[in-house]
């Protein structure tokens, strides 16, 4: 019997090994080289995309150059502080000082500052050249004088400060070189030579000829310029100066005196802190450029801290602001991603069909934004770093008052930036392609693909995560803290952000909920409004990325609203008019600055006025103010050299005339200030209703409504004085030292038989406590008491019960009797008025424009109270409103792109092209109403948080008198909602969004007609 026997099976193949690392580096190879080809087969498309990516990215790119071209570094300040020496010294004026590496940021090594005597510096002298060579003996080196000095000159009625660097270039002019730089002619010989610098140029002064200089001191030299350059003070900020001269004597008293430390050895840290206790002040290249450890510097605590704060604070900052651009490309570019994985569904179910993984799908559409997001990065950077060369550029050939230091691009802030551009792309694109894991490869085949069934689950977490964000923001933004900081504190700032971050993200989770009621709520509406419903119902991956862009928008827009109407509404309700209505003051430039002001300032103002209108008044008001006489302070230029102060006071009863000047000092050796004798102190802006104002006897008797009592009393030479008594506060120790008052310190006016007793002389200050007298003479005035909030009143001649917060009147003097006395005044400011009635508009513009052009001071009318800024207001709303446009359009154009075989269909059986029209106007138009709508609704939450919390505390009292001790009782908040600004975003932007998209459609599609 024959035997079947069957061969044996040859063995299965073995599985091929899977390399995990190489198919995903060829599955993205393969996706990126597809990625390429499709953005330059798309080229519309995607030049969209970069330009929305890369617009914000050359922003904050070029921000950052110009912020870091502009904010030097201590090494890159050193050509400015001290030319090409070693270092330079200031001096203190005999008193020890901590060694400081930077003093531009006031990081103190070996403690903080003493108030021990310095060491005296042998030969120092008195004057600026035995100072320079007393200094050079002491450090072993050449010591060079510069000083920083101001003043001002006139060209016309045109008041022109001016900063002065006197420096002696043309003797050492490679020791100089980086503090200043001659450009033409020569340098200054003799103390009445000048180099203008382009920056004074560009003020007005003249480039040849001669300039007449009132410097500080109230001394007139007139220069002869003798050639142009630049110069520059190295001080908190680099500030370029106007005048360049030889080193001025005045500036030991009324300015900065300097000395460059010229040698061919560096000077070391330990020299720093050796000179230190001289007196001296040292800057030195070598401990910038190699500063000595934090052991050695032993800084305070904290101060290490901030130190390090400070340096990290732009990239902070750039991280910030990268942030924002992460979510707004996000959601501005969300869109157009969205639309382009819709328009390569076909291509992906074909890929899919030949079995394609989700993660290889999801790599093509990854890989477009990955390529479409570092180019526009790439292209916004580079386009950031020639915009801010040619900004830089620019400002010095045409704003050269613009200070900018070497052209620095910070790469980390600018990596940064960069990053979180590509970043956003690729976010902005990983939503659509998540959908693609859920892909309907048969129903994409037949064109019927839809979006999946949305999840249940979906609109529930939305409505949690929005309720729990609310509930944060509101808790946040009410918090207040109590006495001592805890760690809730520091939880604040969190939960606030989190809250806000889970708010939107909640919203966002429910887009998909709205759009399917939506499309169910619309089945009884015109037909072009319910197919542009159901579309976006049935697509709802490319509709929630629009409605997400147009909500982030809006949400922001009318957060901004809220807060802004209930702040103007709360400020109306609260405004007080600072002047009657229509009437101006002008406050002279030299009184914000502390510069003297032109003789003739008050005349120039008066001369303009009546240029203006003849029947324009000028009123000048002005304060008793010894302190501003040329030269009246006389500060120490030695360790045993004092402090010596003119003085004009009113002598209290039973109080010494020391203890008028001597105000602040302490009552035993650890008790409060005394400030029982407060009393009238002519020194301008002084404490508490003790200033001395000064006027004509009209002017007094009309702004103040004095009775006969009262003019009789100035008219003979007296004063008018506030007659209230004095207010003694109770004062607080704090814990970590200092004293706090419970309430205003204010002086009184003691008047005895009809008589107010003065004194005046000169009070020497030295190492000791308390003054010493010289030159004293005393003399009494006829007083006439008046309540003193007649003195201080909202519509007297200041406004307020302050001079702009600054000080309180406590007296009343003619010009005439000021005059007589030989007391100087300062002049405060002018008030403008017309007898006629309140200032015209016409008016008031010509008198804003040319006190400007005159640089005469801040000009103010009273017109009662103004909102924000409409031309602002305007500018962030046509900014926000531009972004939901963008936004709603770029999808209506790419979604009609999209339908382009649908609209063939409608017109093959029929319909127009208003048909075409409508349809596409509905796309837009919905759903910016509903992204708009949903928006508003979610700014609603932080804007009525942040409105009540700014509206809940009262204003500053301004009435005289009103004082509230500790915290402020609490008002209730003020809360608006600007309904008609909110339409803007709900209803206009939607509408006119509609209408482009309805002019859009212009041709109509392509039609085969079948022959058979």
């Amino acid at each position: 019997m024959a035997t079947i026997t069957t061969p044996p099976l040859a063995p299965a193949p073995a599985a091929p090994s899977r390399d995990g690392v190489g198919e995903w580096r060829a599955g993205w190879r393969v996706a990126l080289r597809l990625a390429r080809r499709d953005v330059r087969r798309h080229v519309g498309r995607s030049l969209l995309i970069v330009l929305m990516v890369a617009v914000p990215v050359l922003l904050l790119v070029g921000g950052n150059i110009v912020f870091s071209s502009q904010d030097l570094t201590a090494a890159e300040r050193i050509p400015y502080a001290m030319g090409q020496t070693q270092a330079v010294a200031t001096y203190s004026g005999g008193i020890q000082i901590p060694p400081q590496v930077e003093p531009w940021f006031g990081y103190y090594g070996q403690g903080m500052p003493k108030s021990d005597l310095a060491t005296p510096v042998p030969g120092w002298g008195t004057d600026l050249a035995t100072h320079a060579q007393a200094l050079g003996a002491l450090a072993g080196a050449t010591a060079i004088p510069i000083t920083e000095d101001g003043g001002y000159t006139t060209i016309g009625r045109r008041q022109i400060d001016l900063q002065v660097r006197g420096v002696d270039a043309a003797r050492y002019s490679t020791q100089t070189q980086g503090i200043v730089r001659l450009e033409s002619g020569r340098w200054p010989t003799s103390s009445t030579e000048a180099v203008v610098t382009k920056v004074g140029v560009f003020h007005g002064l003249p480039s040849s000829g001669t300039l007449a200089v009132t410097d500080r001191s109230g001394t007139l030299t007139t220069y002869t310029i003798v050639g142009v350059g630049e110069g520059w003070i190295a001080a908190y900020s680099l500030q370029p100066v106007d005048l360049i001269t030889l080193p001025a004597a005045g500036a030991l008293e009324n300015g900065v005196a300097a000395y460059l430390i010229d040698r061919p050895t560096p000077v070391t840290w330990d020299e720093v802190k050796r000179l230190a206790t001289y007196g001296l002040q040292v800057t030195s290249r070598q401990v910038i450029l190699n500063p000595p450890s934090r052991e050695e510097l032993a800084l305070p605590d904290g101060v290490q801290s901030m130190a390090d704060n400070a340096a990290a604070g732009q990239a902070i900052t750039s991280a910030i602001m990268a942030i924002g651009l992460l979510l707004e490309t996000t959601l501005l570019v969300g869109p157009a991603f969205a639309v382009s994985a819709a328009r390569q569904r076909r291509t992906l179910a074909l890929a899919a069909s030949n079995g394609a993984t989700t993660a290889q799908l999801r790599r093509t559409v990854l890989a477009q934004a990955l390529v479409l997001g570092v180019l526009a990065a790439l292209v916004g950077a580079v386009v950031g770093v020639l915009g801010a060369w040619a900004v830089i550029r620019w400002s010095g050939i045409y704003r050269p008052d613009t200070m900018f230091g070497p052209f620095d691009v910070p790469v980390l802030p600018v990596a940064i930036i960069v990053g979180c551009a590509v970043v956003s792309a690729v976010i902005a694109a990983m939503i659509p392609s998540r959908g693609l894991g859920r892909l309907d490869i048969v129903a994409v085949m037949r064109g019927q693909s839809v979006s999946p069934p949305a999840l249940v689950r979906t609109p529930i977490a939305g409505i949690v995560l929005a309720g729990l964000g609310a509930v944060g923001v509101f808790w946040a933004v009410a918090f207040t803290s109590g006495a001592e900081r805890t760690w809730i504190d520091d939880v604040v700032p969190l939960v606030a952000m989190g809250g806000a971050i889970m708010l939107v993200i909640g919203a966002l989770l429910l887009v998909p909920m709205v759009l399917v009621l939506a499309g169910r709520v619309a089945r009884s509406a015109p037909v072009a409004i319910r197919m542009a419903l159901r579309d976006a119902a049935r697509q709802r991956g490319r509709a929630t990325s629009t409605v997400a862009a147009i909500l982030g928008g809006t949400a922001l827009l009318s957060a901004i609203l809220v807060v802004a109407a209930s702040d103007t509404a709360y400020r109306a309700k609260t405004y007080v008019p600072q002047l009657p209505m229509g009437q101006a003051l002008l406050i002279p430039t030299t009184q914000m600055d502390g510069s003297l002001a032109d003789p003739r300032w008050t005349q120039n103002v008066t001369d303009i006025a009546h240029g203006i209108d003849p029947a324009l008044q000028v009123h000048e008001i002005a304060l008793v103010d010894v302190s501003r006489t040329g030269g009246a302070i006389q500060k120490p230029i030695g360790p045993e050299s004092p402090m010596v102060m003119p003085f004009f006071v009113a002598v209290r009863t039973g109080c010494a005339l020391a203890q008028a000047l001597d105000m602040g000092a302490p009552i035993g050796a650890d008790g409060p200030p005394d400030m029982s004798c407060l009393s009238l102190n002519g020194r301008g802006m002084s404490e508490g209703r003790s200033a001395i104002l000064v006027g004509t006897v009209a002017q007094l008797v009309q702004t103040y409504t004095l009775d006969a009592t009262a003019e009789a009393t100035l008219r003979a030479g007296g004063l008018v004085v506030a007659g209230d008594k004095a207010v003694t506060p109770t004062w607080t120790k704090m814990p970590e030292g200092g004293w706090v008052p419970s309430g205003p310190i204010l002086g009184q006016v003691d008047i005895v038989d009809g008589r107010v007793s003065l004194a005046r002389g000169t009070a020497t200050y030295g190492s000791e406590a308390g003054p010493t007298l010289g030159n004293v003479t005393t003399l009494s005035l006829a007083a006439t008491p008046v309540p003193a909030a007649t003195l201080n009143a909202t519509d007297a001649g200041v406004p307020g019960p302050a001079f702009h917060g600054m000080t309180m009147v406590g007296a009343l003097m003619t010009v005439e009797t000021a005059k007589s006395l030989s007391l100087p005044t300062q002049t405060i400011e002018t008030r403008i008025f017309d007898p006629r009635g309140p200032l015209s508009a016409e008016a008031g513009a010509a008198l804003s424009q040319s006190f400007a052009d005159s640089n005469l001071g801040w000009f103010y009318v009273e017109r009662g109270f103004q909102p924000y800024d409409t031309v602002l207001a305007a500018i962030v709303l046509s900014f926000i409103g531009l972004i939901i446009l963008v936004a709603t359009l770029v999808s209506t154009a790419l979604s009609t792109a999209e339908t382009q075989s649908m609209m063939g269909t409608f017109a093959a059986v029929g319909a127009t092209r208003s048909t075409r029209r409508n349809l596409a106007a509905a796309q837009a138009g919905s759903l910016g109403v509903i992204g708009a709508l949903l928006g508003t609704l979610v700014g609603f939450v932080p804007g009525i948080a942040l409105a009540r919390s700014f509206t809940r505390y009262p204003t500053e009292s301004v009435a005289y008198g009103e004082y509230t001790q500790g915290a402020p009782a609490l008002v209730d908040p003020t809360v608006v909602i600007p309904w008609l600004q909110l339409a803007i975003p709900v209803i206009a932007v939607p509408a006119l969004a509609a209408l482009l998209a309805w002019l859009a459609i212009r041709k109509a599609p392509t039609v085969t007609r079948r022959l058979t």
